[in-house]
């Protein structure tokens, strides 16, 4: 029974930072810095130590720009920056929409879960 346990326990674990295709809330990802900028358009973009989501059909993929309501990227931004300061793992809701429309610009994400670990 200790070696069934320990199989599930490894495998919960190896599947922890796997990108997720298509929409919807990523893997556990680490964030790796937040950039708020209007040099070329005005946003709040993410970068991870891995992408969040591997189907992601939008041109620029080195970033991620946060969206939805002023409010909603103001708490994920207060989450951003709780993540970064204690080294702590998020997951990414990614809607399926890119910054430019279509497929062009940054892909969009509206949510933010702070992991416990």
């Amino acid at each position: 029974m200790k070696k069934f346990a320990s199989f599930v326990g490894v495998m919960a674990l190896s599947f922890a930072g796997v990108a997720f295709a298509g929409p919807g809330w990523s893997g556990v990802v680490k964030l790796m810095s937040i950039e708020a900028s209007e040099v070329n358009s005005l946003g709040v973009w993410a970068s991870f130590n891995a992408a969040p989501h591997s189907g992601m059909n939008c041109q620029l993929k080195a970033q991620y720009k946060l969206g939805g309501s002023q409010t909603n990227i103001d708490k994920m931004m207060v989450l951003a920056n709780q993540a970064m300061q204690s080294s702590r793992y998020v997951k990414a809701h990614w809607a399926g929409a890119c910054s430019g429309g279509g497929t062009l610009g940054y892909p969009v994400l509206t949510g933010l879960t702070l992991m416990s670990y």
